[in-house]
């Protein structure tokens, strides 16, 4: 009876390892380090992650092709981390971040990973921004990153989504002051 419930316990404890490896939540800490610099005040209002609205991907998960095995999770939401990531950003660049008039807000189109190649990772991603001033909108536009580095340990991939979120990131800045939305 004992070499069964030991067997059991075993079984239970390899299934449980098998799909925790599958789901990994890591940290992600992101470091602005746009050049372009700025000026005025300006406010980052809430991006929303419409993948995770329609319950496709849940808020913190970023999305994938359908046959992947795992969940690459983030322990923020993905609309957070954009938005903390985009006032980093500004803040760098010269910006005061506060309660102005002037709005960014956003939808997080496609937060993407592929971790199914040999070698590779891809991220891509993709985001709206929206910048109103006094109410109007000043400013429309969607902009679009794709990455790819090699692979590393599932934890430590976190670097080619930061790349690419910088990429995107620093896109939209750069043409939103060409276009006078940003100063």
């Amino acid at each position: 009876m004992t070499t069964t419930f030991s067997g059991r316990r075993a079984l239970v404890a390899a299934f449980c390892f098998s799909i925790s490896a599958c789901t990994t939540a890591i940290p992600f800490n992101y470091a602005p380090s746009n050049l372009t610099q700025g000026s005025g005040a300006v406010r980052v209002a809430q991006f929303t992650y419409p993948p995770a609205l329609k319950g496709e991907v849940e808020p913190n998960e970023m999305q994938k092709n359908h046959p992947s095995i795992g969940t690459l999770l983030l322990r923020q939401n993905i609309d957070q981390v954009v938005a903390d990531a985009l006032r980093k950003e500004l803040r760098l660049s010269g910006y005061s971040l506060s309660s102005a008039s002037r709005v960014v807000s956003g939808s997080i189109d496609r937060f993407y990973i592929d971790w199914v190649g040999f070698t590779t990772i891809d991220v891509e991603i993709t985001i709206s921004f929206t910048v109103t001033s006094a109410g109007s909108r000043a400013y429309s536009a969607a902009f679009h990153s794709h990455k790819q580095a090699p692979k590393s340990d599932l934890g430590t991939d976190t670097e080619a989504i930061k790349e690419t979120l910088a990429d995107c990131l620093h896109q939209f800045i750069r043409d939103a002051q060409s276009r006078g939305a940003l100063r």
